[in-house]
């Protein structure tokens, strides 16, 4: 069998003070490919399930979102940008192991 790539994929979560998130993010041959938050809301809803706030996506370098127009957008893109960081620094320390 002839590998061509080899691609792993890892899902986390994180809450912060906005919110509840569901990362996943896939790594092809070293390189970060694609990340996606899901957002919840962190507090307990009656039903005890996080009630869905929206996604942001990196994928191919480029960030994609669907969040409702009534939020502090600026909040959920920094803590995307912290995440980023974070794995991205965790992609750099496996290469260079």
């Amino acid at each position: 069998m002839n590998v061509t790539h080899v691609t792993v994929i890892t899902t986390a979560e994180e809450t912060t003070e906005n919110g509840l998130y569901v990362l996943e993010y896939s790594i092809t041959d070293g390189d970060l490919i694609r990340v996606q938050a899901n957002i919840m809301e962190s507090g307990n809803a009656k039903s005890g399930i996080p009630q869905p706030i929206g996604t942001i996506s990196l994928e191919q370098e480029v960030v994609y979102c669907n969040l409702p127009k009534d939020r502090v957008l600026a909040s959920y893109f920094s803590d995307f940008d912290n995440f980023l960081k974070s794995i991205r620094e965790s992609v750099l320390k496996q290469k260079t192991n």
